[in-house]
């Protein structure tokens, strides 16, 4: 099937270098009070050059770094303790439950593929959970299951050298929440990845 290389797959031909593990990395917020309004969204891997080292490590705006080709086989999602007096730290259990419910991802390449359409709830991987150490939120670290998020063979997401991809998180109806202080709300998604690039 064009487009998707298996998991066995890990020995390219030459001219290439062996595969490696990689993941890419990028945050964005999403304006929030007591609602998270309708259409609100976080947008991902296309505005990356303005971003610190811990918010982003994907080095070009909306398309694969030149030189490097990868296959994408696992999407996380993390809910971002934000600094500050209004952040994540505050939010109750319902209101984490609400938003890994009622929130979707998408993943597109070409600018307009959509390639992955799914609930944040499906990608929220316990190992990742909620960046804080609040003890509020301890126990409130496992909105998903241990290893949703990782793609079948046939759905593996194939990009080659500076190939378009973006991605987003969007609210189709509106979320209510119980904590009215919020200003933003900070997700981090992490394309876990196979990555090669071309030997010279």
């Amino acid at each position: 099937m064009a487009g998707v290389i298996g998991l066995q797959e890990d020995v390219l031909n030459v001219p290439y270098d062996a595969t490696s593990y990689w993941m890419y990395w990028d945050r964005d917020s999403m304006a929030a009070t007591s609602t998270l309004a309708a259409g609100v969204q976080g947008d991902f891997f296309t505005q990356t050059n303005t971003k610190t080292a811990i918010q982003s490590n994907f080095g070009t705006n909306g398309s694969l770094s030149k030189g490097f080709n990868v296959v994408i086989f696992r999407v996380r999602v993390a809910l971002v303790a934000a600094t500050g007096a209004a952040s994540v730290t505050i939010l109750d259990e319902a209101d984490v439950q609400a938003l890994s419910q009622g929130l979707i991802f998408e993943l597109s390449t070409d600018v307009s593929n959509l390639r992955m359409q799914q609930p944040i709830a499906s990608l929220i991987d316990p190992m990742q959970g909620i960046y804080t150490s609040a003890t509020t939120l301890s126990t409130q670290t496992q909105p998903g299951t241990n290893g949703l998020g990782t793609l079948p063979d046939f759905g593996q997401i194939s990009l080659t050298s500076e190939q378009a991809i973006s991605a987003r998180i969007y609210a189709p109806t509106a979320i209510s929440l119980s904590t009215g202080s919020l200003a933003t709300i900070t997700f981090q998604v992490a394309l876990d990845c196979k990555r090669w690039s071309s030997v010279n």
